[in-house]
């Protein structure tokens, strides 16, 4: 992992919402709607804070249907 991999992990792991995200999904995956109803964030929110996770290395993400 070079330095700057190292600092952008560190960046999201930072925040309360991603935090709140990684505990969510530790038991597997999930729609962004069920997780917006769980952290009482918006979809849009979930779905930022995701990509930025993904960014980091910390997840994927995937499409199914409409969701």
């Amino acid at each position: 992992m070079t330095e700057q991999q190292t600092v952008q992990l560190f960046k999201c792991l930072a925040d309360t919402t991603r935090l709140q995200l990684l505990t969510a999904l530790s038991d597997g995956p999930k729609y962004v709607e069920l997780l917006s109803q769980l952290l009482e964030k918006t979809p849009s929110t979930v779905s930022f804070h995701l990509k930025k996770l993904e960014e980091a290395g910390l997840g994927q993400t995937r499409k199914e249907q409409y969701y």
